[in-house]
Formats: C-alpha cells, structure tokens, sequence
C-alpha cells in the first residue's frame, strides 16, 4: 500500500510499504479521509519526544472496515468508523477516576503507532474494547467524521472549564480550532462569544463562518481594552488559547475576569514551552489557569453526534482536499495558514 512516512525530521515521503497485519483482535480500515493537525507539522519539522521515526503519522481519521479479526465482536466489514488516536488501557491509576485522557499507558496512533496518512490501518486491539472505533452516522461524510477527533478534544477542554450559557468566552486564535472552539461555545448557549486574532485574512474568514458577537483584531486594537468594553469592564469568564503563542497566553490572563478560567489549549513547541508569566494575576483574580489534552471515548462519540446533527457544521471548517500523493502541497498549505482545515484522501 501507499504511505506517507515521516523518515526524519523535516523529511515526508510517500513511498510502497507492507500492508498492516490484522490481529485477531482488531479489524483492517481502508482510510477514506485523514485531516493534518498541528501536531503532525509539529512532529515532522519541529520533533516530538512522543513519535518514533520513521513514522506513519496522521490521526484525525474516518475510514470503512474492509477485514476483521476472528476474535472481534461488534463490527463488521462495511462499518463506517472513525479511530480516535489516544487509545487508554483501562486499567491505570488515570483511567479507574476517568481521565482517559491521561492514560499513563496510552498507545498514540500517529506517534509510536502507524497512523493514517495511508490507504489502510489497523488500531491497536485495545482501541476496540475501550470505545475509541466509534460508528459513523449515516448522515455523515467520511470528511466531516475526520474532524471528530479535534471537535473531540475541544469539548474536552471546554468540559474542564466548564463552559454554561451565561459564560463570556474570548477565543484567542482563528485558526480551525479556534473557530470549533468558537462554534461549540455558541452551541452550549454562551452569553457572548468573541475571536481574537492577529491575521486579518484568518479574522475575514470567521466573520464569514461563526456567529460571533465580537471579532477583535490585535493589529488595530487592544485586544484586552476591547474584551473589557465587550465584557462591561469585567474581563470574560473563559479565555481558551486556541494558539501556540506564548503572548497570547500572557494576554489570556490580563484579559479573563474575576474567578475567570483560562485554558492553555495550543501546545507550544518542545524545548520552548518555558513562558514568563505575571502570576500575580492569577493570585489577585483567583483566576483558574488549565490545559487541555486529546480526548476521551465518550468526547469523541459526542463530537460525532454534534457533526451528524449540524450542531456543529463541520463542512464549513474544511477548507482543502489533497490526494495522498500530494500530501507536501497539503502539508505547505497548513503552515501558509491560508486554509483551515486540510484533509488528506488516500
């Protein structure tokens, strides 16, 4: 089959390799969409301690089961499914309170697990028995179920803030993730939604896709004055850093209000995560300050019952398409930030 490998850093090829072996517990997934996210550019040109090279990466997928193992029980050959790529083992101290997320022995699909950048996979075995092959809705494209999985980690960040409908949210980023922060912020009822953003061209194109009350450029304005005047003096109850920015996560807590919480859900680059802070901020506002990582089982089946119902309209957010073959044009159209989301078609 084809693949796309990452055979060192910086370097992308597609190239014939083995097909996957189906376990006898697993089932073999001809991929039919494969969206880029952040941390597959982070992990081809700025290295990830996490991912082993060489290197199928790709984990924001949805595909059809062509073969199933003989000891697999609920799925059968023509299943539309999607893998989510953070896969638990159910047994840790993280997974007995909850925390899936957190596994202290989770498999990576994408990292040191072949990914989806390829015409077939096979999840670990234990990806089926802990609910990460979740069904597609039939009133669900293949492109529209690839981005489940980052809608996925979006409702786990906003599940940690607890985001209500008389919250104020300030949204700092309007990239892809910015604006599914965004929509699903609408979604839950929220007093008011505001997007703040540096690029003007990204900005356009949320005023075009999102309902938001407040659109709010750095380049022309105060971006915290601004959220203020929004906010009635007060600051928003919920700041999500929907940017790798180390500014922007010093703005997130000059602009969030009193007992206000702040998410850090952009990572930033391995090796220059250290950010200097005015602590001070968070001690007088009594401000909560969290992060945001991947997703349970659970999430991932809601964001697919978000997508399916158009809740959430996922085919808005898809900006290109790219033939495995042309995945280094997909992956240049990434870093350009011109589009929003890229996704690869094996």
């Amino acid at each position: 089959m084809k693949a796309a490998v990452v055979e060192e850093l910086g370097k992308v090829r597609v190239k014939e390799v083995e097909m996957p072996r189906l376990l006898p517990a697993s089932i073999l997934v001809r991929v039919r969409a494969c969206a880029i996210c952040g941390s597959d550019i982070r992990i081809i040109y700025k290295g990830d301690r996490r991912a082993r090279l060489p290197m199928i990466i790709g984990h924001e997928m949805s595909g059809e089961v062509v073969d199933v193992g003989t000891e697999v029980k609920g799925y059968a050959v023509g299943d539309r499914v999607v893998v989510a790529p953070g896969v638990s083992c159910g047994e840790c101290y993280c997974c007995r309170k909850g925390w899936q997320n957190l596994c202290i022995n989770m498999i990576s699909i994408g990292y040191f697990w072949p990914g989806s950048f390829a015409e077939y996979m096979v999840p670990p075995p234990r990806a089926l028995t802990e609910g990460f092959v979740n069904k597609i809705p039939e009133t669900l494209s293949f492109l529209e179920a690839a981005l489940a999985e980052p809608l996925a980690c979006c409702i786990n960040g906003q599940n940690l803030l607890r985001v209500c409908m008389s919250d104020t949210v300030a949204v700092i980023g309007a990239g892809p993730i910015g604006l599914m922060h965004a929509l699903l912020a609408l979604e839950r009822g929220c007093d008011k939604v505001m997007i703040v953003q540096r690029s003007k061209h990204r900005l356009d194109v949320a005023r075009r896709l999102v309902k938001a009350h407040a659109f709010i450029s750095t380049m022309d304005e105060n971006a915290v004055e601004r959220v203020r005047e929004e906010t009635k003096a007060r600051g928003a109850d919920v700041v999500i850093v929907a940017a790798s920015s180390k500014d922007a996560q010093q703005m997130a807590l000059e602009m969030v209000g009193l007992r206000g919480r702040v998410s850090y859900f952009g990572g930033l680059n391995h090796g220059d995560a250290m950010v200097p802070l005015d602590s001070n901020l968070i001690h007088y506002k009594e401000c909560m300050v969290t992060g945001a990582s991947s997703s349970t089982s659970e999430q991932n089946q809601e964001a697919l019952r978000l997508l399916a119902s158009g809740a959430i309209d996922g085919h808005t957010l898809i900006s290109h398409q790219y033939p495995l073959e042309e995945i280094g044009a997909a992956l240049e159209m990434v870093r350009s930030k011109q589009g929003l989301k890229v996704v690869v078609v094996p």
